[in-house]
């Protein structure tokens, strides 16, 4: 689905400053052997496979940390913690282009966090009140708003922006940024910044050992998660389709303590980054599974989610177990017993 984006540019004076982007060569030849040269072609193009695709459904237009304007954008889903782009969903100039009021959304639901805000590749530190610190002090303005909250997310910009952004204006569900940025060709010589956000994203993830609901960054819950999400995922009906047995193992296997050679230790697997809702789950599902080096297993109705790891042998094969007897041939001659490979190009 997409998201919904209320985009308005017009010049106006700010009430204020608070804070709130390819040797022809001519030969003679005969017509016949022309047409003979082309049907040869035809019947070749027809016959050769299918090349591969350039460009796989699970490759996105839009690399994922530059953030875009674009009236219509897939939604982004995002799992564990990841530096993410977003999508400008509204921008207003005002008249002598000083000042720049802009939304930018980050992801189709609410998350945990929004941890660190990036303009191009530097970190920009803010107070608790969101004014910029260091070089960005008095140029810069930042207000979170994580998708949950109740009521108005950017009080400031609906007072400041002559009615272009109303109360009715939340974007619920949706975590995203309201940025107030002074013009400065100092800071930003090339015009505005891209504007990225580190993120912990979401926090609607059930685990079954404790039967608790919140954010997790283990590989297995979040399959189980997408698996079951009816808006953004498959829409699985948790009590009838997950093996939560199978579930319940192999969160225990991506939580599982590793100690590391240089010291310390950490988790065997997490999961961290993020998709969008424009991709096929045929695609989305696999990646997931990477993150925990397993794979995800659909046996009628069933999903089973499998974490990499070795399970020990519980079943032993003897002679018993033979289709038929063995049976050898000796004396073969030097010539058979060979193997050839052969390439196809």
């Amino acid at each position: 689905m997409p998201t919904s984006v209320a985009m308005a540019a017009m010049s106006g004076l700010m009430a204020g400053t608070t804070i709130s982007g390819m040797l022809t060569l001519q030969w003679g030849f005969a017509w016949s052997a022309f047409a003979s040269s082309m049907v040869m072609s035809g019947i070749s193009a027809a016959l050769r496979p299918d090349a591969p695709n350039s460009q796989p459904s699970s490759i996105t237009s839009n690399a994922r940390t530059v953030t875009t304007r674009q009236a219509i954008s897939p939604w982004r889903i995002i799992y564990g913690r990841a530096r993410v782009g977003g999508v400008i969903t509204y921008k207003r100039v005002d008249g002598d282009h000083s000042w720049y009021r802009m939304v930018i959304t980050f992801a189709g639901h609410p998350c945990e966090a929004i941890e660190e805000i990036y303009f191009n590749d530097e970190l920009v530190e803010i107070d608790e009140d969101g004014n910029a610190l260091g070089k960005y002090a008095n140029y810069a303005g930042i207000t979170k708003s994580l998708g949950d909250e109740a009521g108005q997310p950017f009080p400031d910009l609906v007072t400041e922006n002559d009615g272009q952004w109303s109360d009715a204006h939340r974007q619920t569900g949706h975590c995203k940024i309201y940025i107030l940025l002074a013009a400065n060709n100092d800071l930003y010589p090339g015009g505005l910044p891209n504007i990225t956000a580190v993120i912990k994203g979401k926090k609607d993830i059930y685990d079954p050992r404790d039967a608790s609901t919140g954010w997790s960054d283990n590989p297995a819950l979040c399959v189980a998660n997408y698996l079951c999400d009816t808006v953004r995922g498959v829409g699985a009906v948790y009590a009838d389709a997950i093996n939560e047995t199978e579930l319940i193992a192999s969160a225990n296997v991506c939580d599982e303590t590793i100690t590391l050679a240089a010291g310390g230790t950490e988790k065997r697997y997490t999961c961290n980054g993020s998709i969008t809702t424009s991709e096929k789950p045929v695609d989305i599902i696999p990646k997931l599974a990477s993150a925990m080096a397993g794979y995800v297993v659909k046996v009628g109705a069933t999903w089973s989610v499998h974490a990499g790891a070795y399970d020990t042998p519980t079943l032993e094969l003897t002679e018993s177990d033979l289709a038929g007897a063995i049976s050898w041939q000796s004396l073969v001659s030097r010539r058979d017993s060979c193997n050839g490979v052969k390439g196809i190009y």
